[in-house]
């Protein structure tokens, strides 16, 4: 079934609203105070106001207080003109960022002297915000040594963020699932799963970026993290363009120690990733294009998973010979082709109203990915595609001077093919390698014959009213917003349906060789698991309606303050049909900020916020559409290594052999060796094994607490310091015990709840950042923050993305001390620090920028955890007997524990200084010829952020969990290489050079 939204846009318009894409402001405001030379407000001060960005002129008017406010104003450089008769026109330049409020004073002079034009504001606009939030413009980036296609990447450069899990970012401790990323006010999450940004952007046509990370006003929600926001270009009347040539090399990077120690030769493949950047006047002042386009072909190499030679021990119990070897990890080549464009076009209707619409095209293509972690060739996906497609539209009136309207719309639908077709058993059946840190080898993840979709709509109602009363001023916003995610997809684990996952591995040669044993035990035994999708989707619907009021209420120069109501409405039904939330929050928001002096040079602020996210795709843990079904069975066939052999074993010792298991047989299924299901053959109550709390499903939200100090330094520079407390409460999680019943099925039942007793997750971080320039020549930069998150609760994983926890939430029986304890989490990079400089050096014969950019990030946390096999006797671990606990169906073979604290251990600290030159050369009036030269990790430092850091205690003695001090070597054993790297990425990127060449008009 194709996933349409056309719909939505028919059915806004039949509301009375023409709308686009916006849960995120894509412009700014100017609010300004206009006295005399002694300090009066003078009112009826005509201020004009005119920028590149703008179409035409705006115009206002000061009140009786000497205040003007004027919204809706494009990003840019602009230049106001106030005058009054009697008194000396002045004029002033400032420049407007995206989402923010320029405060901005004008003090008039008598008539007679000179008229003054005033190069900058006097006022700093990033101070000038109740927002913790940092704005990167397209001129600042650009000379900066950093990739800017990736907007975690820029995200990083903000205060209070660092890496989070699969390549996301955490914002100030949350989870990278619960971040938005917005392109033109258009929701563009790759999916409701993993939550990261798919890079849908040219970078020469970003216009800034904003990533807000606390007191955010009740504007902006679906987040329990941050908000990131970046516009593109709307075009100007005058022609510009980019054409850009990227080029780099994978012999360009230094290798680092895996590689060279497996003599890694990278791919000597020169990559040119071409861009063109094109707008300019259709009509001037009347109708704007901006049109840019990408082509994208890049040949690297990459290196699978660095294998760890079997034990001696385990070797011995095998019958092999001691001192097995792991060969050197394999490299592959990784191809991938995109080609993009997008168009945009900004009208204006009639004076005051404006109306903009852009259509992006994306198709991507990949050859030899990794779906996960891998192990061999054979588990590398032969072609992978993903075409996107995305629309919005935006409507901004105003309507009188004090009364304005924005309305938006966005749609993006994106399909994914990926996995290969076959029916043969042994090359269709995914192999896990348990020992290998769960590696995969034989055949690729997913099934090529299906062809999933995902997508999303929003949109966004706003009306804005300015209102200069007797006790200050108040910028009052009333908004409706709506953000819906759907997917629409058959999650097939093979092209068979099948995954064997041996206990144990040996290699001959470059050969992947699985071990299937068996022992009477899950723990010591093969697992063999089928997956069949019994339901195909039906296309879930995630929505989430909200309506808020905000009011900026400046009382007079010293204070002012945000105060904001939102409130959210679930209202969401996974891919079967079953209903999972029809629930509501309410979302308090208030700052409140203290300008010493009246001239922004010293200010304090408070603020007391919640937010409440986007419930994410872990709520249909319940669904049986599109979902597989999972059986668990160990094997207790004679040792081999064929796969064949395998199937069948389970084709003699099965009832009803392969055709009774893969139709469904519940003779068949539930036969002496399954030790873990979670099947429900319809969607009936008392078939689902996970089924939703009574009252529905709500999304995780987080109580902030702040305090922050800003200083302006002169014109030129500023600082602050932000102190930002988080509390993270309603996480998603499952409940099993005796109360909860089974399915008609016999599988035990898990309840999906909310839940803040049993697990929690909190943040307390304290960032500097400031910026100061010299002689418009040198600029120093940069932000440091340190921070400390701690819990019991990740809420995500690489493999699933946003998860429903249940450690300490299943089988209770179970559960003790040293099972989920609170510790530093994942994403607790204790210290992070941001430092740029930037020369800029004017010659004859062209302009040069020198930019130095310099990262450090201390370690990440890690312990050893084992995975205590329980089967045979629980009670040898301080357990109930399985007797005692008869109620369950199935209760755990398997209890984690951790053998020491889960953060006793800490990977290295990164740092890595990154180098920019950039040479501009004017060949004519409006032509321009550049070099963009980057150095990546100049020292080339090789820290090593991960590795391995498994364990396991199989075949060793018994312990008392409760009273008992496990020793390694006695009662389990690490990894032989753990704490070693065993992927190219546990290491941080090696020295990288590349550069850009092109041509600016």
């Amino acid at each position: 079934m194709k996933i349409r939204s056309v719909f939505a846009l028919s059915w806004f318009l039949a509301s009375g609203f023409l709308c686009s894409p916006l849960l995120a402001q894509q412009t700014g405001t100017i609010h300004g105070t206009i006295t005399d030379r002694d300090g009066l407000p003078l009112p009826g001060v005509v201020v004009t106001l005119v920028s590149p960005s703008l179409q035409g002129t705006r115009n206002a008017v000061s009140s009786e207080t000497g205040q003007f406010l004027v919204r809706l104003l494009p990003p840019g450089h602009y230049r106001l003109t106030a005058s009054l008769p009697g008194l000396t026109t002045k004029k002033l330049e400032t420049r407007v960022a995206v989402a923010s409020t320029n405060r901005v004073r004008i003090q008039m002079e008598p008539e007679g002297t000179v008229e003054v034009l005033t190069v900058t504001a006097d006022r700093v606009a990033e101070l000038d915000s109740t927002q913790v939030a940092t704005n990167f413009d397209d001129d600042f980036l650009e000379k900066l040594p950093r990739n800017r296609s990736n907007l975690e990447g820029v995200a990083k450069l903000a205060p209070g963020v660092n890496s989070g899990a699969f390549g996301g970012v955490s914002i100030n401790g949350a989870v990278a699932t619960e971040n938005l990323f917005l392109l033109n006010g258009t929701l563009i999450n790759s999916d409701n799963i993993r939550g990261r940004a798919d890079d849908l952007f040219i970078e020469d046509d970003i216009e800034e970026t904003q990533i807000i990370s606390g007191n955010a006003s009740a504007e902006f929600g679906f987040f329990s993290g941050g908000v990131v926001n970046t516009i593109t270009k709307s075009g100007s009347n005058e022609f510009h363009g980019t054409f850009r040539t990227e080029v780099t090399n994978n012999s360009w990077t230094a290798r680092n120690p895996i590689q060279l120690r497996n003599d890694f030769d990278p791919t000597d493949t020169v990559n040119k990733e071409y861009t063109l950047v094109f707008n300019g006047p259709i009509i001037k002042d009347r109708l704007w294009f901006a049109f840019s386009g990408r082509n994208f072909d890049t040949d690297s190499t990459f290196s699978l998973y660095q294998p760890s030679p079997m034990s001696d021990e385990a070797a011995i119990s095998l019958g092999l010979e001691p001192g097995q070897t792991a060969p050197q990890a394999e490299d592959y080549n990784y191809i991938r082709e995109r080609d993009r464009f997008q168009l945009k076009l900004t009208g204006t209707l009639a004076p005051g109203h404006t109306l903009i619409a852009s259509y992006l095209k994306d198709e991507d293509t990949v050859f030899n990915r990794a779906v996960f972690s891998s192990i061999s060739r054979s588990a590398l996906s032969e072609r992978d595609a993903w075409p996107t497609e995305m629309w919005t539209l935006n409507y901004r009136g105003i309507i009188t001077p004090e009364f304005t309207i924005d309305a938006n719309f966005g749609d993006r639908s994106l399909t994914n093919e990926s996995g290969i077709i076959t029916d043969d058993r042994v090359l269709g059946t995914t192999v896990v390698h348990r020992d290998q840190g769960w590696t995969q080898s034989n055949a690729p993840f997913g099934n090529g014959e299906v062809i999933n979709e995902r997508a999303s709509r929003n949109w966004n109602v706003k009306f804005s009213y300015f209102l200069n009363g007797g006790f200050g001023t108040h910028d009052m916003t009333f908004g409706v917003q709506e953000v819906t995610d759907m997917r629409n997809e058959d999650n097939h684990q093979s092209a068979t349906g099948w995954s064997l996952y041996p206990r144990w591995t040996r290699f001959e040669d470059n050969e992947v060789i699985g071990i299937y044993t068996g022992t009477g035990t899950s723990g010591g035994s093969a697992w063999l698991v089928y997956w069949p999708v019994v339901n195909p989707s039906k296309g879930s619907d995630f929505n989430t309606r909200a309506v808020y009021f905000n009011d900026v209420w400046t009382i007079n120069p010293h204070w002012y303050m945000n105060l904001g109501l939102r409130y959210d409405r679930n209202d969401t039904s996974a891919e079967d049909g079953q209903e999972l939330s029809k629930t509501d929050n309410i979302s308090p928001r208030f700052t409140l900020n203290y300008d010493v002096h009246g001239d922004g040079v010293h200010q304090f602020s408070a603020g007391y916020n919640k937010y409440t996210g986007k419930i994410n795709d872990a709520a249909q843990s319940g669904s049986t559409a599109g979902s597989p079904a999972a059986f668990y069975w160990r094997y207790d066939g004679p040792q081999t290594e064929s796969i064949a052999d395998v199937f069948a074993w389970i084709d003699a010792n099965f009832p009803g052999g392969l055709a009774g298991v893969e139709s469904l047989n519940r003779d068949s299924l539930q036969n002496e060796y399954l030790f873990y299901q979670n099947y429900s053959p319809d969607t009936s109550y008392e078939a689902l094994a996970v089924v939703p709390q009574e009252g529905g499903l709500d999304a995780t939200s987080v109580t902030e607490i702040s305090l922050g100090y800003k200083h302006k330094l002169g014109n030129r520079g500023y600082l602050k310091a932000d102190l930002i407390r988080r509390d993270y409460d309603d996480f998603l999680v499952e409940f099993i015990d005796r109360g909860t019943g089974q399915t008609s099925f016999g599988v035990d039942r898990s309840i999906l709840s909310n839940d803040s007793d049993h697990y929690d997750r909190d943040y307390l971080g304290i960032s500097l950042a400031g910026q100061y320039s010299w002689a418009n020549q040198i600029t120093l930069g940069g932000n440091y923050t340190w921070s400390e998150a701690e819990g019991n609760i990740n809420g995500e994983t690489s493999g699933a993305g946003g998860i429903a926890t249940s450690r300490t939430t299943a089988y209770p029986e179970f559960n003790h001390p040293r099972l989920n304890p609170t510790r530093r989490l994942p994403e607790s990079s204790e210290h992070d620090l941001n430092l740029w400089a930037s020369y800029d050096l004017n010659t004859g014969f062209g302009d040069f920028n020198f930019t130095l950019l310099h990262t450090w990030t201390t370690g990440l946390p890690y312990g050893i955890g084992i995975d205590l096999d329980i089967e045979s006797d629980p009670t040898a671990f301080g357990f109930p007997s399985y007797d005692d606990v008869s109620y369950y169906n199935s209760p755990p073979t398997s209890v984690w524990y951790w053998a020491t604290a889960p953060d006793a251990f800490k990977w290295e600290d990164t740092h890595a200084t990154d180098i920019a030159v950039n040479y501009a050369l004017k060949l004519r009036s409006r032509l321009e010829f550049f070099l963009q030269m980057e150095v990546l990790n100049v020292m080339n430092n090789d820290a090593q952020i991960d590795g391995n850091s498994s364990a396991y205690a199989d075949g060793f003695e018994a312990f008392d969990v409760f009273s008992d001090t496990p020793q390694e070597g006695v009662h389990y054993q690490t990894a032989t290489n753990f704490g070693e790297a065993q992927y190219s990425s546990d290491y941080q990127y090696p020295r990288t050079f590349r550069f850009d060449i092109g041509i600016k008009f």
